[in-house]
């Protein structure tokens, strides 16, 4: 059917959200999938996701904490150009 896509065929990417210990939370989930589809990517799921690295636990530093959104593999490159990186989550 037309608009299906086969879950073989889907991808997740993340990106960093940049928030930084006791600084609050980064960039949005919802912001993150807004500026993909704004690069012509179809967003098909969203979570948060880490970057499964230890952390210096003090203010100012990296939280490790990543956007993830599940788009189609033919999309990776345009996500890519965002600064997005392909993660098996």
């Amino acid at each position: 059917p037309e608009g299906k896509i086969a879950k073989e065929d889907l991808i997740w990417v993340v990106k960093s959200d940049e928030s930084k210990q006791c600084e609050g939370q980064g960039t949005a989930l919802e912001q993150a999938k807004q500026e993909a589809e704004a690069s012509g990517i179809k967003v098909y799921d969203i979570k948060k996701s880490d970057d499964q690295m230890m952390h210096i636990q003090v203010c100012g530093a990296s939280t490790g904490s990543m956007n993830a959104l599940q788009i189609s593999k033919s999309d990776l490159k345009k996500a890519e150009a965002i600064g997005f990186k392909e993660q098996k989550l």
